[in-house]
């Protein structure tokens, strides 16, 4: 396993949260068809607030590391 540094790691959680927010917003889009059972929308809203919880915590993340590169930075100046 390959660890990141932190700013690309955060970037990554962003993209692959939004993408998931994307792709289940298009399955729910689509589920309004007869044979779309409530199991499936159920999944899909759980999956909808997983990838918003993600995305929230990877914001976050990368905001710490740039207030600490500032708090560094201001150090150092």
């Amino acid at each position: 396993m390959e660890i990141k540094p932190a700013p690309q790691a955060s970037l990554t959680g962003i993209k692959q949260g939004l993408r998931g927010l994307q792709q289940t917003a298009q399955e729910i889009a689509s589920s309004n068809k007869p044979e779309t059972k409530d199991a499936d929308l159920a999944r899909n809203l759980v999956d909808l607030k997983t990838d918003k919880t993600a995305v929230q915590a990877n914001t976050k993340a990368a905001k710490a590391y740039l207030d600490t590169l500032g708090t560094i930075i201001d150090t150092f100046a």
